[in-house]
């Protein structure tokens, strides 16, 4: 699908997108993620843990990107109710209607219509009830779009968008195209061509390189190679879609590079506009895995020609997405350098979908816009009440409310036994950097609380 029709890219960096005047039903279908690559979604798994209660990040924001009346969102776990509480109550969001189902129970919509079991049959008629004409998740798959067809209605974009508009291949051979700046990169279709393509980048002067799967996300379907060790075994969900990419790997290990950061691109295509509107920081662990965002990148001012670079690529990833057909939200993740005191912005990915920086940049640009914030996902060993929690929050006086200046938003917490919390994300807002770095060194350091810092 390649709509090519004239569209206005919108700088707005700061500022929310205008909501879509629309109803939808959203799925939180978050181990759809990898379109049916189930090896993937297990290391997702054992590496993530409890991925079913990540999908409630979407409960502030759903009505935030949607304007209609009617939005329902549907989870695989409750959210936690004193979180639903501080959403309504002390921040004034409104919250979708919230129905639960497991995504191994809704995906049996692919079986015979007749062999659906009673509280699929159930699900479908309320969705076919309700006067939302839309339906959108994380990814639109094979499942989504049996439910619209089942329901008479309609997915945000399509199934072949979708998955063309996350994968690392496709983005690649565009960006060689259009003659943008790339990784050195080599495709392999087993792992004999990976060890072959590995010696290749080595005898080039690098020290590691990366082994990318054509979709992945939260560092799942990425594998660092360092050529001071043995090969690693290549796990054989690396290549579910069809061959790899094998890159070098552009850091100070690569004479004569300086790593300067990781900008990421927030944006909102529509129809006929694609709004740019939140610049970040990924932090990122050694391996590449995200951890949280602090926008504005503090390396970045306006009048810096490396940002205008950076949107400028954005708003060409954008352009690329909407040929595709894909709708909604999405971010473009860059690599920035030097090299011979010259600057270099290559992109790394397009996530065509709601990613870890949607939630806070949505919230931080409804409640802040123009300020700084931050996020990151903090653990808490052992597991603690909500009620302690938000209670501890509330006697430190960080607590965020919408008539302070600054302080400490938490929009979900993961659990294995409800209002038991073992780990949240939390967004950061403040006027200026300094203090929201306080804030997070203020929540890591309340003892009661015994919280560390964790991956996505």
């Amino acid at each position: 699908m390649n709509d090519r029709k004239p569209v206005s890219i919108h700088n707005i960096l700061g500022r929310m997108p205008p909501a879509w005047q629309r109803d939808v039903i959203f799925f939180a279908n978050i181990l759809a993620l990898f379109y049916g690559n189930d090896k993937e979604i297990a290391q997702l798994r054992k590496e993530v843990g409890i991925i079913e209660t990540y999908g409630s990040r979407l409960v502030p924001i759903v009505n935030l990107l949607f304007a209609g009346k009617n939005n329902i969102l549907l989870l695989e776990k409750e959210p936690d109710s004193l979180l639903l509480e501080y959403f309504r109550n002390n921040l004034g969001l409104t919250i979708p209607g919230i129905k639960l189902a497991g995504y191994q129970d809704y995906s049996r919509v692919l079986d015979d219509e007749r062999d659906f079991p009673e509280p699929l049959k159930a699900l479908i008629k309320s969705f076919r009830e309700n006067e939302a004409p839309w339906i959108d998740g994380f990814v639109t798959d094979a499942c989504l779009d049996r439910i619209a067809g089942l329901t008479g209605k309609q997915t945000v974009c399509p199934v072949a968008a979708s998955r063309r508009g996350n994968n690392k291949l496709l983005l690649y051979e565009q960006w060689k195209k259009e003659e943008f700046p790339v990784f050195d990169t080599l495709i392999a279709g087993d792992p004999g061509v990976v060890e072959e393509a590995c010696r290749k980048l080595k005898q080039d002067g690098y020290q590691r390189a990366v082994v990318k799967a054509q979709i992945g996300a939260s560092g799942i379907g990425m594998l660092h190679v360092d050529f001071s060790q043995a090969f690693p075994e290549i796990p054989e969900y690396i290549f579910f879609e069809g061959p790899c990419l094998v890159q070098g790997w552009l850091d100070e290990s690569f004479d004569p590079v300086t790593y300067i950061g990781s900008p990421s691109v927030q944006m909102m295509i529509n129809d006929d506009d694609i709004y740019l509107f939140d610049l970040t920081e990924q932090l990122l662990s050694r391996q590449s895995i995200h951890e949280g965002n602090v926008s504005p990148p503090g390396y970045l001012t306006l009048d810096n020609p490396v940002q205008g670079e950076i949107l400028r690529q954005a708003g060409s990833a954008g352009q690329w997405l909407r040929e595709q057909g894909y709708r909604g939200t999405a971010s473009g993740d860059f690599h920035l350098i030097e090299r011979d005191g010259r600057p270099e912005v290559r992109l790394c990915e397009v996530n065509a979908r709601v990613t870890g920086a949607t939630y806070p940049s949505v919230l931080a640009r409804h409640f802040c816009p123009g300020r700084v914030w931050l996020m990151r996902n903090i653990c808490f060993s052992p597991a603690i009440r909500d009620t302690l929690l938000l209670e501890t929050l509330k006697k430190h006086g960080v607590l965020f409310d919408p008539g302070k200046s600054e302080g400490i938003l938490p929009f979900n917490f993961n659990y294995e036994r409800p209002g038991e919390v073992m780990k949240g994300q939390f967004l950061f807002l403040a006027e200026n950097s300094q203090v929201v770095w306080s804030l997070l060194e203020q929540l890591v350091g309340i003892e009661e609380l015994h919280g560390t810092f964790a991956r996505d």
